[in-house]
């Protein structure tokens, strides 16, 4: 009746993420089975291993962990496992300007190429693909002059969520409206452009007379441009 073999634990991770290797914000689990009766103690926590029969660990935070057992003879070993992939920060989202502008009766199409660019996202964890951004224009009306918000979503890879908004203003249509580049520009607005060509468009000149327009004056002018200047 000498037993001097110490219990051989088995671990088995879960098949929707092998080896602890996919970001998650929830707990995780593993797998350990003993070939013999015994006691498994994992940090503060005892239980009670039937002999071949598989216990089920839940991890709720990041760390190394030490797996003791302990068999009724008071053979001992102990494996280590190490958590890393529970993640519960949320990705972050950035924009080049929180205003967006575009003319009253433009095309669903420009609002989308408009909201499409002028952001940044990243997270804490790298991951191809991610963060996913998403956004809601539904409630922008195209027909009618006003500020609208737009809800933006960055998901990243474990499933956490942020939200944040960015706002789109329709310019009515009897508002001059010029074009730096593509990009609408109201009346006594400032774009800054590169040296070289650049395109200019008009919008919703006011006719004074048959054939005749209201004269407007662009001032373009060689300036510093810096963020966060001191002098």
């Amino acid at each position: 009746g000498i037993d001097r073999d110490a219990p051989t634990l088995t671990l088995r991770y879960p098949e929707d993420n092998p080896n602890l290797l996919r970001p998650t914000s929830d707990p995780v689990s593993l797998y350990v089975t003993a070939d013999e009766d015994c006691t498994l103690t994992v940090g503060e926590n005892t239980y009670a291993l039937t002999k071949e029969v598989e216990k089920e660990l839940s991890f709720t935070e990041n760390g190394t962990f030490i797996l003791r057992a302990v068999d009724k003879a008071g053979n001992e070993s102990e494996c280590t496992v190490t958590i890393h992939c529970i993640d519960r920060g949320l990705p972050s989202l950035r924009f080049d300007t929180n205003f967006v502008y575009l003319a009253e009766g433009a095309d669903a199409s420009e609002l989308t190429a408009l909201l499409e660019k002028g952001y940044t996202a990243w997270d804490n964890v790298v991951a191809d693909g991610y963060p996913i951004v998403r956004f809601d224009e539904t409630s922008v009306d195209l027909n009618a002059a006003g500020s609208y918000e737009v809800l933006y979503t960055a998901t990243d890879a474990a499933g956490n969520v942020l939200e944040t908004t960015r706002f789109v203003n329709v310019v009515g249509k009897n508002t001059l409206c010029v074009y730096v580049n593509g990009k609408l520009i109201l009346p006594e607005g400032t774009a800054v452009i590169r040296k070289g060509e650049n395109s200019l468009a008009v919008q919703n000149l006011q006719n004074i007379l048959p054939g005749e327009y209201e004269p407007h004056t662009v001032k373009i002018r060689k300036g510093i441009f810096s963020l966060g200047q001191m002098k």
